[in-house]
């Protein structure tokens, strides 16, 4: 038997006179706890901000091939050699990895 059947069996047993009451009571709980909706693969995606350039979206092979470089400041023990996009900040929300179901 689920919750919700255990629910339902416990209402078929109370008297019909006390329904109004129940009602408030379920209504005042349920207002309680909010709703939470479930993120979307999108929706996560979306809370990501990347800052940078205006221009790196346009120019980002001449970025990644160092063509241009970043004048940002980053910090100085990142050498650029191996990372032509030292200095670009790029902040994930905490809950970035938590498990979704997608489907």
């Amino acid at each position: 038997m689920t919750n919700k059947e255990k629910i339902y069996a416990e209402i078929e047993s109370i008297s019909e006179e006390y329904f109004e009451e129940l009602y408030w009571l379920i209504k005042k709980f349920a207002d309680a706890k909010p709703i939470q909706k479930k993120s979307t693969f999108m929706s996560k995606l979306k809370s990501i901000e990347i800052e940078g350039p205006e221009d790196f979206a346009a120019n980002l092979d001449l970025y990644l091939s160092r063509e241009k470089n970043i004048e940002i400041d980053a910090p100085e023990d990142v050498p650029t050699k191996n990372y032509p996009l030292r200095g670009m900040q790029i902040k994930i929300p905490d809950d970035f990895n938590e498990p979704m179901n997608y489907l």
